[in-house]
């Protein structure tokens, strides 16, 4: 099992903040691509604007899906994406 980081690109880090104050049952993270070693129960370290905020526990990877967030609206279109439970964060 291996740790990923996944940083936020600055012209979504509202976004993100929006995402994490409306609570909720999980994170996505849409990723270039997934590591080998990447699995159900790895940690995502979360890096926004330069700084390690925390980290969350990957409860399921989906690699060829499509996402619309549900607080945003974002269409984030197909890929590769992280499940993360949101009350894992530290």
């Amino acid at each position: 099992m291996i740790d990923v980081v996944v940083t936020t690109p600055a012209s979504e880090s509202d976004n993100a903040a929006r995402e994490a104050a409306a609570g909720g049952g999980f994170y996505i993270r849409k990723v270039p691509f997934i590591p080998k070693k990447c699995r159900s129960g790895s940690k995502a370290f979360f890096v926004d604007r330069g700084f390690v905020r925390g980290y969350g526990v990957i409860e399921s990877i989906i690699y060829n899906g499509r996402f619309v967030c549900e607080v945003t609206g974002r269409d984030w279109g197909s890929g590769c994406f992280l499940r993360i439970r949101a009350d894992s964060w530290m």
